[in-house]
């Protein structure tokens, strides 16, 4: 029974399994389903977006062109109103449709005015015809054509450009474009350009002026001013010397009969004061219409109106002028080349009259030079010194006179190829000092004596002096000396050395002469005051016969005193080399016993004087 129960009961189990699985099976169908629906949903939503991006995007890149297009004409715009060109629509007929001018444009007419008017209402026939030609040609070709025109506008021709251009299948547009000033630039480029071809052939006529080669001063003034005649199409031409308020004719070109060379003149009264005073290029092209230009005071009236005139410099001074001028106006002014040209003739002029003034100061100094150097040479050759220069740092001898081979014995040659050869003469005892003195030459210390020994032996004194020679920078470039031969003077120096020592045992030898006839003088004088005294006190009691004996000492020793008197006068007349030899026989035993009685006397009686001779 219970297993009865338990089959139904799996029984319905699986059924209802069953019955799950088919309700399953059906939900994933549905599922299965509804997910496909869900995709073709999907697939139609992303197509729908891509279309919405895709319309945004459009919107977005219309905008931009939108905007770009604003942009676009508000550029043209602005180009137009930049433009400072006038600018019409013509049709195919040459009938102006429309225009657009510029606010500073200078119209030679009003186009308003024109509207739907023709080319040849318009324009003269010699411009509208081109034109409407252009028109032609552009609608034709589909090329942009131009030409050029000119119209009288504001009192004046004026210049214009017209260019072509097609703008639809019947209508040209064309710009008109005023180009006056680029004409009158294209001009002046014209007249500069012939200018300065007039200018590059002149700078070579002036070359050519500048590299020959001119024997005298005066061919090239006349070759200078036939040039510039010739140059500036000018009859005379002048090259004049101003000293000081004197105006002198240097040298002329001219048809003028009255103006000759070295005319002078007061420089007040010419027409190049001014370039004189203000130191430029003057000119005028009608003088006779200047009043004030024409001097006040001239004696010689010349008559000129076209006149260009520059001042030439020498040195930084002015020398003097260069001018061309004529009786003739000029219709034009004088170009700036032509000033330019003036002013490098005056310059070449005036570095050929420096030249020529430095050659002649050079050739002065020359002649000087060499004079001086004749001189020099005549000095150097003809004195009795040895004259040397030389280079210290070179150790080279420049010069040495000819006297040093008559001092020396050597040539002077020697010295040159070596420059120290000198001191092989030099004595062995003096040669160290000459070589110690010799090394201070560069410091331009030099001042030494020394002997020097001949070819035969002979001995010389020699004072051998150098001085330095110094550059602007105090530096020593040049050593110049003097040797001399001092050997006499050297000799007189002995000579006056051995006589001052003589001259000097001479005043010592005074000196005790003197000293002793001091001495001598007062033994006799003492002598005579003592016989004197003897005589005075005792003479009542002595002997006639021994007063005379003392009267006798008194007589002798007065002879004694006259005779040293007479000494001294001696010696005066040795110094007064008066004195004259005049030898006498002496008897040596009286003499010496003489001697020894007044020795005696002045003695007294302290000491006691012995003479003894032998007789032969």
């Amino acid at each position: 029974m219970t297993s009865h129960i338990m089959y139904r009961t799996i029984e319905s189990l699986q059924q209802e399994v069953e019955e799950l699985q088919a309700e399953k099976t059906e939900l994933i169908k549905q599922h299965d389903a509804e997910l496909a629906q869900i995709a073709i949903q999907q697939s139609t939503i992303k197509q729908a977006q891509t279309e919405l991006a895709e319309h945004e995007q459009t919107e977005r890149e219309l905008q931009r062109a939108n905007q770009a297009l604003s942009r676009s004409f508000a550029t043209n715009r602005a180009l137009l109103n930049a433009i400072p060109d006038l600018i019409l629509r013509l049709s195919i007929e040459g009938k102006l449709v429309n225009y657009k001018a510029a606010k500073d444009c200078q119209m030679p007419f009003n186009p308003w005015q024109f509207l739907d008017k023709s080319l040849y209402d318009i324009f003269p026939w010699e411009v509208a015809e081109p034109a409407m030609a252009c028109v032609k040609r552009a609608l034709t070709t589909g090329e942009t054509q131009s030409f050029e025109y000119q119209l009288w506008c504001n009192s004046q021709f004026r210049f214009y450009e017209a260019r072509f251009a097609v703008s639809d299948i019947d209508e040209v547009i064309v710009i008109v474009r005023d180009i006056t000033e680029r004409k009158q630039a294209e001009t002046a480029l014209i007249d500069k350009s012939n200018a300065l071809a007039n200018f590059s052939s002149n700078l070579k006529r002036l070359h050519r002026l500048n590299t020959t080669n001119y024997q005298d001063i005066e061919y090239l003034f006349a070759d200078y001013l036939q040039t510039g005649c010739e140059i500036f199409g000018l009859p005379t031409g002048i090259i004049t010397k101003i000293t000081g308020s004197s105006y002198d004719i240097r040298s002329i070109t001219s048809d003028l009969q009255s103006l000759i060379p070295y005319l002078f003149q007061d420089l007040e009264d010419t027409y190049c004061t001014v370039a004189y005073q203000q130191k430029r290029t003057i000119t005028y092209n009608s003088i006779g219409k200047i009043s004030q230009v024409r001097p006040q005071h001239s004696s010689l009236d010349f008559k000129l109106n076209s006149y260009i005139c520059t001042p030439i410099f020498v040195n930084g001074e002015i020398y003097g002028t260069l001018s061309f001028s004529s009786t003739k106006s000029r219709s034009t002014n004088f170009r700036t080349d032509e000033q330019e040209m003036i002013e490098l003739m005056a310059q070449s002029i005036g570095k050929f009259i420096a030249t020529n003034q430095m050659a002649m100061e050079q050739q002065q100094a020359e002649e000087a030079l060499r004079e001086s150097e004749q001189r020099f040479r005549q000095m150097a050759e003809n004195i009795r010194q040895v004259f040397w220069m030389k280079a210290p740092q070179q150790e080279q001898m420049i010069y040495i006179s000819p006297a040093y081979e008559e001092i020396w014995g050597r040539s002077c040659q020697s010295m040159y190829q070596n420059p120290q050869s000198f001191l092989d003469n030099v004595h062995p005892e003096d040669r160290k000092r000459a070589i110690a003195a010799l090394k201070q030459q560069k410091q331009g210390e030099y001042d030494v004596e020394y002997r020097i020994l001949q070819v035969g032996g002979q001995e010389r004194w020699i004072r051998d002096r150098g001085f330095p020679i110094c550059d602007s920078e105090g530096q020593i470039y040049r050593l110049v000396g003097i040797a001399e031969d001092i050997t006499e003077y050297k000799l007189a120096e002995q000579k006056m050395r051995k006589a001052l020592e003589q001259e000097k045992e001479l005043s010592e030898l005074k000196s005790r002469f003197v000293s002793m006839t001091s001495h001598e003088f007062r033994t006799p004088l003492a002598t005579i005051l003592s016989s004197t005294e003897l005589l005075q006190h005792y003479h009542h009691k002595w002997t006639d016969q021994k007063k005379q004996v003392h009267f006798g000492r008194i007589c002798s020793t007065v002879q004694h005193m006259t005779e040293m008197l007479d000494d001294v006068l001696f010696w005066s007349k040795i110094d007064a080399q008066k004195l004259r030899l005049q030898p006498s026989w002496l008897n040596i035993i009286s003499f010496c016993c003489s001697l020894v009685e007044e020795l005696q006397q002045s003695e007294g009686k302290k000491h006691h004087i012995i003479f003894q001779c032998s007789s032969q």
